[in-house]
């Protein structure tokens, strides 16, 4: 009666005490069946010593395979490494990483809901708000709010520093050591923020601006060049492929004309 008492425990289950059990038990009721026992109890005791030795050393060898092949697979693989104890998903490099808002204007509105969004994951974010002067800054309090630092450039000095986005730029990327750049503004902005991105060697990743009327990818009106993933450059409607883009794969000085060598362009 104890031993079934014990076995009826939820723990036992799990723990495997059945094979424990049975062998201890059944020489000391029957002494006189000296070699029945001794082989039924040699295949009980090794079937469960072989089954938990195999499952641990092949589940850990599996959780290396994903990778991704970009020029910024060796930062974030390294990171994924180092940190295999609490990160096991690519969807995680972004947390250990620090961010760069960079809004020009108006335009630079949906990037205080990604901040704040970023922070609640514990991400360092910092917000760069530029304009040509201070009545256009858009929600300098609240971006403050949002973020760890926020700086404030200004075209004609009026308020923050006087200058661009891009004059203060480098300064924070080597700073803080920023990997990503979040921008929105204006399409020029957005093309002098690439140039530093490619200088410093960040993923930069822009909304465009382009005008769209009819929003759903029939009018061909916001189309822009834009590189694919084989190099092949393709007129891409920012409405329904964006307007969130790989800043790099953006052929920024084409001036709304078709660039040479574009896909299906005779």
């Amino acid at each position: 009666m104890t031993g079934v008492q014990t076995c009826a425990l939820p723990i036992c289950f799990p723990v495997t005490i059945p094979p424990t059990n049975t062998p201890t038990n059944t020489p000391t009721n029957t002494p006189t069946n000296t070699n029945t026992p001794t082989n039924t109890n040699t295949t009980n005791t090794q079937t469960p010593t072989n089954t938990p030795t195999k499952t641990p050393t092949n589940t850990p060898t599996s959780t290396n395979t994903p990778t991704k092949k970009n020029k910024y697979t060796n930062k974030y693989t390294h990171t994924h490494t180092h940190h295999t104890h609490t990160q096991h998903t690519p969807t995680c490099f972004p947390v250990t990483i620090p961010k760069l808002l960079v809004g020009g204007g108006y335009g630079s509105a949906p990037l205080f809901g990604l901040a704040e969004v970023l922070k609640e994951r514990g991400c360092r974010v910092d917000m760069v708000l530029g304009a040509s002067v201070a009545g256009k800054i858009y929600a300098p309090l609240e971006g403050k709010r949002s973020v760890n630092s926020l700086t404030i450039t200004t075209e004609d000095g009026s308020t923050g520093l006087q200058g661009k986005v891009t004059d203060v730029l480098p300064g924070l990327i080597e700073k803080n050591s920023t990997e990503i750049i979040y921008s929105c503004g204006p399409m020029g902005m957005l093309a002098a923020v690439e140039e530093v991105s490619q200088k410093f060697g960040t993923l930069h990743q822009c909304a465009v601006e382009e005008s769209m009327a009819c929003g759903v990818g029939i009018c061909m009106t916001c189309v822009l060049p834009v590189r694919d993933e084989s190099g092949v450059i393709k007129m891409t409607r920012s409405c329904i492929d964006g307007p969130v883009m790989d800043g790099e794969r953006v052929i920024w000085n084409s001036h709304r004309k078709i660039p040479e060598g574009t896909w299906g362009a005779s």
